[in-house]
């Protein structure tokens, strides 16, 4: 059952998203109206991919968010909701509203250890209910965003690179390359040149250990700003979503239900991704290519904002705001419909067993 829960969400949320995902980290990295790479629209950058890169081309750096944020999310939903199962499953036993039992079953119920660790840290128990559930996803935003962050940079390296390595381009190459040369070398030279145009993860990966090595300005450069984003994110996310549904009445309609949830869901990845855009914006900066290489302009998160802020104009700021949105916004509600119904599928199915 907890294989199920693992990973579907984040598995169907990545696969859906990704495109609007790498839309955002071009957008992001581009640095004003003159620079020569930008892109003119959103629908100039989906055109632009498609026609130069190719259908792919919007799932570069697909991997290291299947393969960091896919348990990392379900881990995270899965202790938020089985928190508010037991609380709502005991409140049922005993006739009391739930709301009255949170400060005293949170301690007991709640099994995600980073949420453990930071309810002794804050004092959940003298905590509001609602204002317990936007500390704990701060608390667990950033810590996943400690885990996540070497993807992350391996993620947005990825998704910089504009190279196609098109069928015409292998074409000419073949003819380049194979004649005079044995098969095996031929092989050989294209597999090389292939992985220097379109890396792999671990290729890419591997390049930056290398280069630049496991620390700020290597695997885990932009911290800083990885821990804003997430911390921010999550605990809007949360607070904003369980808050709400706790408010508005279940439907005994399923497909009431059903838009309740989703509504719920979508407004609170839309809010949670205005306001945690500027992170966003300078966690890109300092992961993706620099405007003159060998040379690190952005280095920390406000001091890359300032220096966004002081060039570009406020509004850079929130660049990519609309793939971001168009993202978060449907992607954080079919994350957490995903996860609800799955849930109550296996439920079912175990209670019929």
């Amino acid at each position: 059952m907890s294989t199920y829960l693992l990973l579907a969400p984040g598995l169907v949320e990545i696969c859906l998203m990704h495109p609007l995902d790498v839309v955002k980290t071009r957008f992001q990295i581009q640095r004003g109206k003159t620079d020569p790479t930008g892109y003119k629209s959103l629908g100039d950058c989906f055109r632009t991919i498609f026609q130069r890169e190719g259908l792919f081309g919007f799932y570069k750096g697909i991997f290291p968010p299947i393969l960091a944020e896919t348990p990392k999310r379900a881990v995270k939903d899965t202790g938020r909701l089985q928190l508010y199962s037991a609380l709502e499953e005991f409140s049922h036993r005993i006739g009391q509203d739930s709301n009255v039992l949170v400060r005293t079953w949170i301690l007991k119920q709640f099994n995600f250890f980073t949420f453990e660790q930071y309810k002794k840290l804050l004092g959940y128990a003298s905590l509001p209910p609602g204002l317990a559930f936007a500390v704990a996803g701060l608390g667990s935003g950033l810590t996943e965003a400690v885990v996540v962050n070497p993807f992350e940079v391996v993620k947005v390296t990825l998704q910089a690179n504009r190279n196609a390595f098109t069928e015409l381009f292998q074409n000419l190459l073949r003819n380049q390359l194979y004649h005079g040369r044995s098969a095996k070398s031929h092989k050989h030279g294209m597999k090389r040149l292939a992985e220097t145009l379109q890396p792999s993860s671990f290729v890419q990966a591997r390049q930056i250990i290398k280069t630049d090595g496991l620390g700020f300005q290597g695997l885990n450069k932009g911290l800083t700003a990885t821990l804003g984003r997430h911390g921010v994110f999550n605990m809007v996310y949360f607070g904003f979503y369980f808050n709400v549904k706790n408010i508005l009445p279940v439907n005994k309609d399923p497909n009431l239900e059903f838009l309740r949830k989703f509504g719920i869901g979508l407004v609170s990845g839309t809010i949670a991704s205005i306001i945690n855009i500027p992170f966003d914006v300078a966690k890109s900066r300092i992961q993706g290519p620099q405007p003159v290489p060998g040379e690190i302009k952005y280095r920390t998160c406000f001091k890359t904002m300032a220096t966004v802020y002081k060039e570009e104009g406020f509004l850079a700021l929130y660049k990519g705001l609309v793939p971001k949105i168009m993202r978060l916004g449907p992607g954080g509600a079919v994350m957490l419909l995903v996860y609800e119904y799955v849930y109550a599928w296996l439920q079912d199915t175990v209670d019929h067993k």
